[in-house]
């Protein structure tokens, strides 16, 4: 098997023990970042960062979490790595590499508000979530937009605006029938 499938075949098995077993997720994930490395896929290698920051929070390892998600961050805020995407369609639909590399940015961001919420940062995961809105709006993804109002919802949720929360959890739900999420 050559390692673009390897490590594509890696990605899907993390992704499929993900909400299961987080040990399991972890072993595929971690050999899925050095071939991602090797063969020089920065939106792989920081899509790779992103699930093991998410694993790690799933353990309730935050340190490792936002470490490896900064570093996912340090990624994709460089417009360098919209060169070379290899399977461009894991990051978006429209077959354009800044829209994929921004895609994967909004991706991040989402990700990283849920650490925050864990750890009581609310003002963090705030921000970071409409950061995500803009992104997302700005290249029309209405998965990442389901996402980001499906987190805000929860947010307030949590904080018992509970008109608040469901205004944005019936958002969630429009752009989640408009994407097939």
């Amino acid at each position: 098997i050559n390692d673009t499938l390897l490590m594509a075949a890696n990605r899907e098995l993390a992704l499929f023990y993900l909400d299961i077993n987080s040990d399991s997720a972890f072993f595929y994930i971690e050999k899925d970042l050095p071939l991602a490395r090797k063969l020089q896929l920065k939106l792989w290698e920081a899509d790779a960062l992103d699930l093991i920051g998410i694993i790690s929070s799933n353990q309730g390892n935050y340190v490792k979490a936002i470490k490896s998600i900064n570093e996912a961050l340090q990624i994709v805020e460089n417009k360098e790595c919209e060169k070379n995407i290899w399977k461009i369609s894991k990051f978006t639909n429209s077959g354009v590499p800044e829209y994929a590399r921004l895609s994967m940015l909004a991706t991040i961001r989402s990700d990283v508000a849920g650490v925050y919420r864990e750890t009581g940062n609310t003002d963090k995961e705030l921000y970071t979530i409409q950061e995500c809105i803009k992104i997302a709006d700005r290249i029309n993804d209405n998965t990442l937009l389901s996402q980001a109002f499906r987190g805000l919802g929860l947010k307030f949720f949590h904080e018992k605006r509970l008109d608040s929360a469901l205004v944005l959890l019936r958002k969630s739900l429009v752009y989640s029938d408009l994407s097939g999420y």
